[in-house]
């Protein structure tokens, strides 16, 4: 496996790894992007894998989600905190036993917590810049 997919020529600084079909050499900085955890479209791998996918959607949804919990009345940290638990806890319970081996995971369920968390994370940091500007 040396030498396929790296950079041009195979040397720099890129990591080797096999040919993912749509992986610009940016995606290395966001995600692992090994194929067989990608979603696919027309047939070949995404730059990203699944979770990553679901985790950077869910950024973005998560913007009007923050400004919807502005409105929300006596918001304190605690609720922000459950927030969170509910949203990053099945994302990392996934990516761990997962990554030890103490169980298997599909792409379905990696996507599902990966837009769990980003939804969450970014609801809670759009309420906290939000609050700290005093809106």
């Amino acid at each position: 496996m040396n030498g396929a997919g790296g950079g041009p020529g195979g040397s720099g600084g890129e990591p080797s790894r096999p040919p993912t079909g749509l992986r610009p050499s940016w995606a290395g900085y966001i995600c692992h992007g090994s194929p067989g955890r990608c979603l696919t479209y027309k047939g070949r791998p995404m730059a990203i894998c699944a979770r990553c996918f679901g985790f950077y959607t869910g950024l973005l949804a998560g913007l009007p989600f923050g400004i919807v919990l502005t409105f929300l009345p006596h918001l304190t940290l605690w609720p922000m905190v459950m927030l969170l638990e509910i949203g990053v806890g099945p994302f990392f319970i996934d990516g761990v036993t997962q990554y030890f081996g103490w169980r298997g995971t599909k792409n379905g369920i990696r996507l599902a917590t990966g837009l769990l968390a980003g939804t969450a994370s970014m609801g809670v940091i759009v309420e906290l810049v939000l609050y700290s500007v005093g809106l």
